[in-house]
C-alpha cells in the first residue's frame, strides 16, 4: 500500500523556492526561485537573491536601498542563469517565494519572457503596488506574453491572477 500523506508537487517545489531564499544576506527581503519543467516534474533552476559572483558579502553595504538595487541579482534571474538546461525553459513554470508578496520586477519579467517561461506562481503576493514597486509594467507585459501569474494559496490550489 502505498503512502497518502506525502505533499503535492506545487508545495514541493515552492518549498524549494522558499528553502533558497533562506540563502540570501540580503536582511531586507529574501526571495527564492524554483523554474521546474511541468511535463516531467523535473527542476530546471533554483535562485535567490543575492551579489554577483565576485562579490563578498560582508563587503557589501545592504542596508543602502538605493545603492544595493544597483548591485544585486533577483531570484528570478539567478534561476534562469543557474538553469543547466536553458534550451528547455521554454514552456516551463517558475515558483517565486518573496516573504514581502513581491511579483517579479520589470526586469524579471523580461528575463522570465525572453527564455520563455509561461507561468508564474507565487505565495503571499500583496496585491498592491508599493513606494518602491510598481507592478503595472510586469502585468502589462506578461499579459501580452501570454504569461500567468497563480497565487499559491494555503491548501496549495492556485488562484489565477487577473493581469
Amino acid at each position: 500500500m502505498t503512502r497518502t500523506d506525502y505533499i503535492k508537487w506545487e508545495e514541493f517545489f515552492m518549498g524549494i523556492a522558499e528553502l533558497a531564499s533562506k540563502r540570501s544576506k540580503d536582511p531586507m527581503v529574501r526571495h527564492g526561485a524554483c523554474i521546474i519543467d511541468p511535463t516531467r516534474n523535473i527542476i530546471l533552476g533554483v535562485g535567490y537573491n543575492g551579489l554577483p559572483n565576485g562579490y563578498k558579502d560582508d563587503d557589501f553595504d545592504w542596508d543602502n536601498r538605493e545603492t544595493k538595487g544597483q548591485f544585486i541579482v533577483h531570484a528570478e534571474e539567478n534561476a534562469i542563469f543557474n538553469s543547466t538546461y536553458i534550451d528547455r525553459l521554454k514552456g516551463s513554470v517558475i515558483y517565486l517565494f518573496s516573504e514581502k508578496g513581491y511579483l517579479p520586477c520589470n526586469k524579471c519579467a523580461q528575463s522570465i519572457i525572453q527564455v520563455g517561461i509561461k507561468e508564474v506562481i507565487i505565495r503571499n503576493f500583496i496585491g498592491r503596488n508599493t513606494d518602491h514597486y510598481n507592478w503595472e509594467p510586469t502585468k502589462i507585459m506578461f499579459k501580452a506574453a501570454g504569461v500567468n501569474i497563480y497565487i499559491l494559496n494555503s491548501d496549495n490550489t492556485k488562484t489565477l491572477l487577473t493581469l
